[in-house]
């Protein structure tokens, strides 16, 4: 058919116009260009990024795990005295030796989907973030075990976008080249579990003390729970947050069908007791101070450096000093046992022998342990008793005449008076019964007066007191209390070895140290110890306080005073604790013996410093006098001379009956004279009653030696009592108005017949040797003088004796 041509052209139009697209459809389309362009460049993005990102990781086609080094430990010579392996920590167990209730508890707990996934889950992923918003914190984590694993063997534990990447690709390529198994083996043994414990075997032990094959399923349970936050939840730190980390786990292992609700219930009501695993320790000298040398190094660098580090540690332990040291403690306890005065028998709850002890040697010089003894046997006990805090008795003494001396306070011949003395209630006494009297400083250190020292303290001031203890180098707590000043807080026979050692070293404090030198296994040296003194007290009043410590050591040990040692004993007020400390130039010794706990094992024993612990310490000095002798410390400048009477500690007067010659610090010295002895004085014996002169036949209980300024003495006798006859009157002192006094006589002059007896002046009987008796009655009040005079036959005086009676009212 035809058409016009203007018809077919209408038409035309008409088909073009609908196949044209509308302005909606442009839009649509340029969108849906956009959309795929962001996702093309999203994937290449990511797949470079992806591609970046698996370069810088590590190739894992074999996983080497590497074990813990063992860190050798030298002497001071260089020679090896352990071997140690830091292990106790992590230690490897195949899978087939950890239960299956464990296994199902980490399941349950930590990967439901373990056995299903390739490495990650994408589900528990996204419900990880869910629940985690809808939280508003992170309360469920979303990684798989193989994630966990391998952030643990190859990632920090930063949180970021990329360790997330990482770990997602790393769990990838670890479920391509390893069983499930294997991952699950390797995380049981890599995870870290709180307190220290590396892998399930090692926790085990240390908070149940079994191995990981016996855990029980509440055990399992609990140690499950501790992984989301080892530090936080560990059973040690916080039982309470553990045990309802418990019951999350246990409740999850009912979700996922692996125990019964009535099991869960069971497991969760058992009593859970925490017990460490210990192996049985060898009997080593070197103990107590390989396990001090250990604490140091894990402090210093970590557990993970400690654990496979492969170090070499140098110590400054001296084998010949430490074999002397362990060997006076026990020589001088078991010469103890065998007198009967300590038995083997006498043992804590923990089965350890009473008493223990410590000994400590060190350089002054350089603070360098040469000998740390922490017991009397390491496989009996390793508590290092070097490192405990005891009660140092009179051995705090130190910390108070130090400053005493050096700012002044006191002079070596300053008087104390030992005496009562009420602080605030507190009323100290001295280790003898009664007092001592007046006393110099230096006598008050000699025979440790601890009135004298508390005085001291106290006029010293107590913050004062414990400055000087801090900066001489005590750590532990003190508190400016009285009883402080004789020991009356707690120390370490460590920290008053390197106080005392202060003064060896004139005043320069080096603190103490077991470490020469640590090596790393690539031959780096990690450390070497610098010595680094630091004055905390003036030479002056070094040499003053070592110069009085001498003379203590002196008094105690008199064969030893050919050599310049000086010390000081200390004595807990419970006997619990014994101490001797002291020195010369070139060692330091410090000894301890008590019980570990208050009572246990001295009931009845004196435990004076000097008598047990002083003996250990005069064992090991007379073995280190051998391989060094003494040399003196020289005076410094400013330490002088004085003589001083010996009564008042000041400037002598030539009436002074007793001067001797004293040391001190330049511009302290005393600059006044006596006052005591400003005239010649005499001294006579006196009769108590009356104050005139005592005669042959004044009884001795009623005489007394008086001191008088010449000239000034009585010179005239008491006729109180007579050698030639004796008078007694009952009854004597005062009686009432009336009483009948009955008054006998007592011949002994054989000349004397007859006693005339005379009554304020008159009087009022003779009495024959016939007739010795005579009585008589007062009628007034008042004191009434009695005089009694003896007559021979010729009725001449031979002597007489004066009585006084009071007569009081009804």
């Amino acid at each position: 058919m035809f058409y016009p041509r203007r018809i077919v052209s209408k038409r035309r139009e008409r088909r073009i116009e609908k196949r044209k697209p509308s302005k909606f459809g442009r839009l649509l389309l340029i969108f849906a260009i956009v959309i795929i362009s962001v996702i093309l460049l999203v994937f290449i993005i990511s797949f470079n990024y992806y591609i970046t990102l698996s370069q810088t990781l590590p190739d894992i086609k074999e996983i080497e795990y590497d074990p813990p080094e063992s860190s050798e430990i030298f002497d001071r010579d260089g020679n090896l005295i352990k071997t140690v392996f830091f292990v106790e920590n992590r230690i490897y167990v195949p899978l087939s030796e950890v239960p299956k209730n464990f296994i199902d508890a980490l399941i349950a707990s930590e990967d439901r989907n373990f056995f299903k996934h390739r490495g990650i889950d994408i589900k528990a992923m996204f419900r990880a973030f869910y629940v985690n918003w809808k939280e508003g914190r992170i309360v469920e984590g979303g990684s798989t075990l193989t994630q966990q694993l391998a952030r643990e063997l190859f990632l920090s534990k930063k949180v970021s976008i990329e360790r997330k990447l990482k770990e997602i690709i790393l769990a990838l390529r670890l479920e391509k080249i390893y069983s499930k198994e294997e991952i699950l083996e390797y995380y049981i043994n890599q995870v870290y579990f709180g307190s220290g414990a590396y892998g399930v075997e090692a926790a085990a032990r240390r908070y149940f003390g079994k191995h990981a094959k016996d855990l029980t399923l509440p055990e399992s349970a609990m140690l499950v729970g501790v992984l989301p936050a080892p530090s936080k939840y560990s059973p040690r730190v916080d039982f309470e947050a553990a045990k309802e980390r418990q019951k999350i786990v246990l409740m999850k292992m009912v979700r996922e069908g692996y125990i019964t609700k009535e099991e869960m219930e069971e497991a969760y009501d058992t009593p859970i007791k925490l017990k460490e695993y210990r192996e049985e320790p060898e009997s080593d000298i070197n103990g107590w101070f390989i396990d001090y040398v250990k604490e140091k190094v894990r402090k210093m660098y970590g557990e993970e450096l400690l654990y496979k580090g492969g170090l070499k540690i140098y110590t400054t332990i001296d084998p010949k000093i430490q074999k002397i040291a362990i060997d006076s403690l026990n020589g001088v306890i078991e010469e103890n046992v065998k007198r009967g005065i300590f038995s083997d028998e006498n043992k804590d709850e923990l089965g350890v022998r009473q008493p223990q002890g410590a000994v400590v040697v060190l350089s002054p010089k350089t603070g360098e342990i040469l000998a740390m003894v922490g017991g009397r046997d390491y496989k009996e006990s390793q508590f290092n008793r070097c490192l405990a805090l005891r009660k140092p008795g009179s051995s705090f003494k130190i910390f108070d005449y130090t400053p005493a001396i050096e700012n002044g306070v006191l002079t070596p011949a300053s008087i104390l008076v030992s005496e009562s003395i009420n602080i605030g209630g507190w009323k100290p006494k001295e280790w003898i019964y009664g007092y001592f009297g007046p006393l110099t400083v230096r006598q008050a250190l000699i025979r440790s007066s601890n009135i004298c020292a508390v005085k001291t303290g106290m006029r010293v001031g107590l913050d004062r007191v414990v400055y000087y203890a801090r900066k001489m180098g005590i750590r532990s707590p003190l508190k400016p209390y009285p009883s402080m000043t004789i020991g009356g807080f707690e120390v370490t026979p460590l920290d008053m070895a390197v106080a005392y050692s202060t003064l060896s070293n004139m005043g320069e404090r080096v603190d103490a140290t077991g470490i020469l030198k640590i090596v790393g296994k690539d031959g780096r040296i990690l450390y070497e110890h610098k010595v680094n003194p630091i004055r905390v007290v003036s030479p002056e009043a070094s040499y003053i306080m070592t110069d009085i410590f001498k003379d203590v050591v002196y008094h105690y040990f008199p064969d030893l005073s050919k050599y310049p040692i000086a010390g000081k004993s200390g004595t807990a007020g419970d006997y619990t604790s014994g101490w001797f400390i002291g020195y010369t130039k070139d060692f330091t010794v410090s000894t301890y013996i008590g019980s570990d706990k208050e009572l246990i094992g001295l009931e009845g024993v004196r435990n004076w410093g000097v008598r047990f612990a002083g003996k250990v310490w005069k064992k090991v000095f007379e073995e280190l006098i051998k391989i060094k002798k003494p040399k003196d410390w020289e005076r410094p400048e400013g330490v002088v001379y004085k003589d001083v009477c010996s009564e008042s500690g000041l400037l002598p007067t030539p009436y002074c009956p007793k001067i001797k010659r004293e040391i001190f610090i330049r511009g302290f010295e005393p600059k006044v004279e006596c006052p005591l002895h400003r005239t010649e004085y005499v001294e006579v014996a006196v009769c108590i009653d009356s104050g005139l002169l005592a005669t042959e036949c004044t009884p001795k209980d009623r005489i007394e030696i008086r001191k008088f300024v010449k000239g000034e003495e009585p010179t005239e006798y008491d006729d109180t009592y007579s050698c030639d006859f004796d008078v007694l009157i009952f009854p004597s002192g005062k009686v009432k108005i009336g009483t009948k006094v009955v008054i006998n006589i007592k011949f002994k002059n054989e000349t004397g017949e007859m006693v005339k007896i005379f009554v304020d002046g008159e009087e009022r009987a003779i009495l024959p040797k016939e007739h010795p008796i005579f009585s008589l009655a007062f009628e007034e009040e008042g004191e009434h003088e009695l005089i009694f005079k003896l007559m021979d036959k010729e009725g001449n005086e031979i002597s007489h004796i004066r009585r006084k009676v009071e007569v009081i009212g009804e």
